[in-house]
């Protein structure tokens, strides 16, 4: 039993020793002295400490990380952070901690996806750098003027080339779409129209409420024994957007209103009015008018699936990264 309790203590150390660590700052440098000032407003910071202010399950992001990345992204500017509110100065640094943590995740799982760049490839993005800037004497000038280090700002270029190439890879991965993908854009409504009333009950009391839910019932009775929907939106309907059309809104996507009223409108039967649905907005009736199914060519629809697609897999990949290495703020 002990052998095997050492066995387990040394595996621990050992897999608590693979996390990356964090950078600590140098005695005397600016991002020293730009630390020590932003810990007279928050302790956190304190150089000499430089505490842990992210983690995840393979990095360490401290205080020297932010500082430098704060360094590297507002240049001289960052000596004026002291004039933040505390509150302000905390949740800045908090969104750099976790950005930080997430380049760090991003990098990672490019490497493990085999996404390089060579010096050479850095050298012609500093080079184009340069050339923006009026040549590489200038931009040093540049640089020696904000505080910030040659060497921290190739490191920038060349974790954000990677991000980007990493980031090219994930769309280019979401595009694939496959044929039951495209079929099932066939098989369900694509678009509805439909008249509707709204009585607005934002701001409103309880009892307010109540009589507005009580009017609401009374205006659903009259619908539904048959009066002119359109008439009934036009006279009493609250929504600026649809009123003087006679509540109507035409052929909108899934995905465009709130999602009370949409699954009224995707649900309730063709020519039939809703019950009360009650949304963020208020109090709503609905008449559905029409449903249309998707009609267009399939290259068409799977263009457009895989447009969707790009645009939301930046964004998914970010959670679920943040998931799958359980990034965590410290001290948020």
């Amino acid at each position: 039993m002990k052998v095997f309790m050492i066995a387990l203590l040394a595996l621990t150390l050992y897999s608590c020793s693979t996390k990356e660590k964090g950078l600590a700052l140098e005695p005397g440098t600016q991002n020293y002295e730009l630390a020590a000032k932003l810990a007279e407003i928050d302790s956190t910071l304190n150089p000499d400490e430089n505490k842990v202010l992210a983690t995840t399950t393979k990095h360490e992001v401290t205080v020297g990380d932010v500082i430098v990345k704060i360094r590297s992204r507002f240049g001289k500017q960052a000596s004026s952070l002291d004039k933040q509110p505390a509150d302000k100065l905390k949740k800045l640094i908090n969104e750099y901690a976790e950005s930080v943590a997430m380049i760090k995740i991003m990098l990672t799982e490019a490497k493990n996806a085999g996404v390089t760049v060579s010096e050479a490839e850095i050298d012609t993005l500093l080079q184009q750098q340069y050339d923006r800037s009026g040549g590489k004497e200038k931009f040093m000038e540049i640089l020696v003027d904000n505080g910030v280090s040659p060497d921290i700002v190739r490191d920038d270029f060349r974790e954000n080339e990677i991000m980007t190439r990493y980031m090219k890879k994930l769309r280019e991965d979401a595009v694939n779409i496959s044929e039951e993908e495209i079929d099932a854009a066939y098989t369900g409504d694509k678009t509805a129209t439909v008249r509707h009333i709204l009585l607005l009950t934002r701001n409103k009391t309880d009892e307010q409420k109540k009589e507005l839910h009580a009017q609401m019932e009374e205006l659903l009775k009259r619908a539904k024994a048959g009066e002119d929907f359109a008439e009934l939106a036009k006279q009493y309907s609250e929504d600026p957007g649809s009123k003087n059309k006679g509540g109507l809104y035409k052929d909108f996507p899934k995905g465009q209103m709130v999602p009370a009223f949409e699954e009224a409108a995707f649900n309730v039967p063709v020519g039939e009015i809703s019950d009360i649905v009650e949304t963020s907005y208020g109090y709503h009736i609905l008449k559905v008018i029409e449903r249309k199914k998707e009609d267009r060519p399939r290259e068409k629809v799977k263009a457009e699936l895989a447009a969707k697609k790009s645009q939301n897999a930046v964004k998914e990949a970010y959670e679920e990264l943040k998931k799958k290495y359980e990034l965590t703020l410290v001290d948020a």
